[in-house]
């Protein structure tokens, strides 16, 4: 078992792309874009995927709304055509950021363990 940092590492990619995806983008234009919700919606699910494979120990230390971020996958997954998109901004806008910053120094403090296929010790 390497750790949780993989995880972690794999959740903060997500919250980039969601990032990546709604930079510059409106609440309007998020609620009429199909495409872009789904790819939102995706990462969100990732992350709410991601987050169950957390340890409670690492849990304890990063002090995030873990049951939301899998209830949110739970609800991307099972309740798709029910989504509230206002919610779903509100997320993007919000509580991303707040999530992000945990995470990260997390992650800076439980670097990822060296990739054995890089050839570096």
């Amino acid at each position: 078992m390497t750790g949780d940092s993989p995880y972690i590492a794999q959740m903060l990619e997500c919250i980039e792309k969601i990032k990546e995806f709604t930079a510059d983008v409106s609440q309007d234009k998020f609620a009429r874009d199909d495409m872009r919700q789904s790819a939102v919606l995706m990462q969100l699910l990732l992350t709410g995927e991601l987050s169950k494979r957390i340890s409670s120990d690492t849990k304890s230390e990063i002090a995030i709304p873990w049951p939301q971020i899998a209830g949110m996958r739970n609800r991307v997954a099972h309740e798709y055509y029910e989504i509230d998109l206002e919610n779903v901004w509100k997320i993007i806008s919000e509580d991303l950021a707040a999530t992000e910053t945990p995470l990260a120094a997390y992650l800076a403090a439980h670097p990822l363990p060296p990739d054995p296929s890089s050839g570096q010790v």
